[in-house]
């Protein structure tokens, strides 16, 4: 006897597979197990050409193998184990447990990851990279388009109430200069921005504002950009913003243009 419901059964569930093939945290998870599995198997070129193209163009695959063999100390891995931390906006973050000669000895590798439009890349490997594998940061004109974009958006209404939904915005907002080529003078609609040293901001007496902001660094992933923005209160404990918050931004370069594309985490 034909079986009236198994077509419309098979059909609901193609369906439902295919939507979950397409889930970001799914697809997130098969590129960790990618990792992963590279790792194992010491293929470090695979994990190299995981990276996302702007890594590759900066850091030679020589340097890359000598960190990744420095961090192994010619361990053998007997088995991993991954999660998916998160997705948030154009960026997502694994975990990937390593167990070498026993349960006892492992270690933790914690992978950023960015979709950029071509599927999930690596963006930074933590345990194995260190603060001097810098990339993404070689074009001024670019970071500093981003950067702008990132500010235009954070020190807008909406941008404020994602970092804590009863901040408002002070006439003057101030930023402390660490010396990168992406601060200074930027084009930042709406509100005037006052740089200022550390040594600076510790002689005022008196801040026109209840707090300051803290750009973190700013990276370029080919057409995608990432950026962090910590907002200090003045005096903590008081409301409305008792305590350090931050929020991480991505900007999608269109028509020749940086533009604001999503929230990351916020913390």
């Amino acid at each position: 006897m034909r079986c009236r419901y198994c077509l419309p059964l098979f059909l609901a569930l193609g369906l439902a597979a295919g939507a979950l093939r397409n889930r970001p945290d799914y697809t997130l998870g098969l590129q960790a197990q990618r990792f992963a599995r590279a790792l194992v198997d010491g293929q470090s070129r695979d994990i190299y050409r995981l990276f996302v193209p702007a890594f590759r163009e900066e850091i030679s695959f020589a340097r890359f193998d000598s960190a990744l063999n420095a961090w192994r100390q010619n361990r053998q891995i007997r088995r991993v184990r991954n999660r998916v931390i998160d997705v948030r906006g154009l960026g997502g973050h694994a975990s990937t447990y390593i167990y070498f000669g026993s349960n006892r000895d492992y270690d933790y590798v914690y992978q950023s990851w960015v979709n950029a439009g071509e599927g999930w890349q690596l963006a930074w490997l933590s345990n194995i990279l260190d603060q001097t594998f810098q990339y993404g940061r070689s074009d001024t004109h670019e970071l500093r388009s981003a950067t702008s974009a990132a500010l235009n958006w954070v020190l807008s209404d909406a941008g404020i109430r994602r970092v804590h939904r009863r901040l408002v915005l002070p006439d003057t907002v101030i930023i402390v200069t660490s010396g990168r080529q992406e601060e200074g003078d930027l084009p930042v609609a709406g509100r005037p921005l006052v740089w200022l040293t550390e040594e600076e901001l510790a002689r005022l007496r008196l801040l026109p504002a209840p707090f300051y902001c803290e750009l973190g660094l700013v990276r370029l992933f080919g057409p995608v950009a990432v950026a962090t923005v910590d907002f200090v209160p003045v005096r903590e404990g008081q409301p409305p913003l008792d305590r350090r918050r931050g929020i991480q931004l991505y900007m999608r370069r269109e028509d020749e243009q940086w533009r604001f594309d999503s929230v990351g985490k916020v913390w």
